[in-house]
């Protein structure tokens, strides 16, 4: 048993996370309005207006 969940645990290690999430999202389609949408520049978009980048940027 033992065994089993060291080579379970080796196999989720050995992946890069940020693979496995895009993979994961990439399976779904996405809405019909943001068919045409850029998505990491509708992300890049919104953490420009964050209120905790502003605040960050006045001290």
């Amino acid at each position: 048993m033992s065994e089993l969940i060291r080579q379970t645990l080796e196999k989720g290690i050995d992946q890069d996370p940020a693979a496995r999430a895009r993979a994961f999202f990439d399976r779904f389609e996405p809405l019909e309005s943001f068919k045409n949408v850029d998505a990491e520049g509708y992300v890049r978009e919104i953490r420009n207006r964050s209120r905790i980048l502003r605040a960050e940027e006045l001290e």
